[in-house]
């Protein structure tokens, strides 16, 4: 498990699979009932902020893992604690409803975000706030 870093937040490295591979780079994210993964490239200096209610089963809890990249996360949970977290490549950052996430891309970024449903623009579940 990882460290919680408000209520509904965890953060947890994830170890390579095999660190002596020369290729290069190998992480095993386990996940139950993946039917779609989402792969978002961002730029560095870009900036989201949004909440979701959970309607959507993929939204509750949102498992992200990082990719490539550095990107620094502040949450409000709903007892207005607000924590900030720097994550890079290897990490994954799981977010339950009702907390409100910022990312802001500190290097170029690749973002998967692992969902149990298809997404459906018709009920996005994501919120547009600030903090």
């Amino acid at each position: 498990m990882g460290d919680e870093v408000v209520n509904g937040v965890q953060i947890c490295s994830v170890s390579q699979a095999n660190p002596n591979d020369i290729r290069g780079e190998t992480w095993q994210w386990p996940q139950n009932n993946v039917v779609q993964l989402v792969i978002c490239r961002r730029k560095a200096g870009s900036v989201s902020c949004h909440v979701h209610n959970g309607e959507d089963p993929s939204k509750n809890p949102e498992y992200l893992f990082i990719a490539q990249g550095k990107v620094k996360f502040t949450f409000v949970d709903k007892q207005n604690v607000r924590k900030e977290a720097i994550v890079e490549v290897g990490t994954t950052v799981t977010i339950r409803p009702n907390i409100i996430h910022r990312t802001e891309v500190i290097e170029d970024a690749v973002i998967l975000e692992s969902r149990c449903t298809v997404f459906d623009q018709s009920i996005p579940d994501t919120f547009l706030t600030n903090v």
